[in-house]
This record gives C-alpha cells, structure tokens and sequence, in this order.
C-alpha cells in the first residue's frame, strides 16, 4: 500500500512540475518577442536606441513581477 502511495504522489508532483513549466512559457515568449520586437525597431531606425533598453528594462520588471 505504501509503494501505491509513493507512486501515486511521484505522478501528481510529476503532473505539478508539468503544470507550473506550462504556463510559465507564455512569460518567457513574451519576454524573447518583446526583445526581438525592441532589436528589429531599432535597427530600423524607428526606436532610439536608449529608448530601446528603456523598453526592454521595463519587459523585464513586468516578467519578473508576474
């Protein structure tokens, strides 16, 4: 019974880690689109680039808040 039980909570962490990873990939998308969105604009002339790094700064505290 013990063994059962051993196994049965290893698959519900296994489904927890699971979760939490799943839905910490949205943050971590929008942190890379963001940054390469801020790189494509200032190459292109269309974002200074200390605006650039202002934006990125504040992707980055709005990441790390969530």
């Amino acid at each position: 019974m013990l063994r059962v039980t051993r196994v049965l909570l290893a698959i519900v962490a296994g489904i927890f880690i699971l979760y939490v990873l799943y839905n910490l990939l949205p943050v971590l998308d929008q942190a890379s689109s963001t940054q390469a969105y801020v790189e494509g604009n200032v190459k292109a002339g269309h974002l200074t680039p200390e605006r650039g790094a202002e934006m990125l700064r504040k992707t980055e505290l709005v990441a790390w808040d969530s």
